[in-house]
């Protein structure tokens, strides 16, 4: 949660024959409202223009909120002090997760309305939900077992109604071993990450039923996905050869492409539409973050796209989601309170 520069753009040597979608154009930007504290982040955008997230108020404490047609609504708890959002569908309902009553545990959470309802766990006292399809299908994590009190072990879960189902990992030794999903897509492919049965590291992973496919990496020791779209591209992030930096990473079946940097050491994707546009973070050359669009074979910095200008304090560190309209969900810093603050950023064209 993570200071103000000229534009930057550089042309990719894209390794796939992936056509990326011509133009990016400029964008509206309009401040979401917060719940009154200094953190307010979103998480997610809908086909519909919702954004979910979550705030804190003036005492520190978290709720889960959206924002629709920038209103905000607290989304409230499971009984417990704090919650998050992190995915929502085109129907407007909201996955994430929740502490439940006395905070004894957390619960992954769906929110209906105002209803909200937790989703249960594979057998632990933790549940995480990341993602959720059209069809209500969610997906994250949860862990398995306590044993003395001591969670053990989690694994990614993808919860149907009210069931919940282990998708299990790569590998790695019975106890130790872990997987996480993040996304799922509206044919049911799941992403996310999972420890391997060798070698160091967790490699971003694809379950299509129950087969698990091992994305690979950018030549260094681990990877992660974090989205994938109506056709099946997948985007993250992946450690590259000699694990001396992280760059944003696009797979497209069994073929994975760097999607390059502003200059610096890092980039991630968190976000693709159905026309291919990606969305993540950056850093510059010098070492500031920025949120980023991936577009036509460019990486630009969405803070030098907006019109009129953001505000000369406000600095989008990272783009977490883009719809179908290219509507981009981003968050940054207030560098004048060091305040999270998030933006909905809409195509003027």
């Amino acid at each position: 949660m993570n200071p103000p520069g000229t534009a930057t753009r550089f042309l990719l040597a894209l390794a796939t024959t992936i056509a990326f979608p011509a133009g990016a154009g400029t964008y509206t930007a309009t401040a979401l409202p917060g719940l009154g504290g200094q953190q307010t982040v979103a998480t997610a955008i809908s086909a519909a223009g919702v954004v979910v997230g979550y705030s804190c108020d003036a005492n520190f404490v978290t709720h889960a909120v959206s924002w629709s047609g920038g209103t905000l609504h607290d989304l409230g708890t499971l009984g417990g002090t704090t919650s998050y959002a992190t995915g929502v569908n085109t129907a407007g309902q909201v996955v994430g997760f929740s502490d439940t009553t006395a905070d004894a545990a957390t619960s992954a959470t769906i929110w209906s309305g105002a209803a909200a309802t937790g989703l249960g766990t594979l057998g632990g006292i933790l549940g995480y939900a990341y993602g959720e399809n059209d069809s209500g299908v969610a997906v994250g994590v949860s862990t398995l077992t306590v044993t003395q009190g001591a969670e053990q072990y989690a694994h990614a879960a993808l919860w149907t109604g009210s069931k919940v189902t282990d998708l299990g990992t790569l590998g790695g030794v019975k106890g130790t071993d872990g997987s996480s999903a993040t996304a799922v897509n509206s044919s049911g492919v799941v992403v996310g990450f999972s420890d391997k049965s060798s070698g160091p590291g967790q490699h971003a992973t694809r379950w299509t039923g129950a087969s698990l496919t091992n994305l690979g990496t950018l030549g260094g020791s681990t990877s992660a996905a974090f989205a994938v779209n109506s056709a099946g591209l997948i985007v993250g992030h992946s450690d590259v050869t000699g694990d001396g930096a992280l760059h944003a990473v696009l797979w497209n079946g069994a073929t994975v492409t760097d999607l390059g940097t502003l200059g610096g050491p890092m980039s991630a994707a968190f976000g693709i539409n159905t026309s291919a546009l990606i969305v993540g973070t950056s850093l510059s050359s010098t070492g500031s973050q920025r949120a980023v669009l991936w577009s036509a074979g460019q990486i630009l910095d969405l803070n030098t796209l907006t019109t009129p200008a953001l505000p000369a304090i406000v600095v989008l560190t990272v783009a977490v989601g883009i719809n179908d309209a290219g509507v981009i969900a981003a968050y940054g810093i207030d560098t004048s309170t060091g305040a999270t603050v998030t933006y909905l950023l809409t195509p003027t064209g």
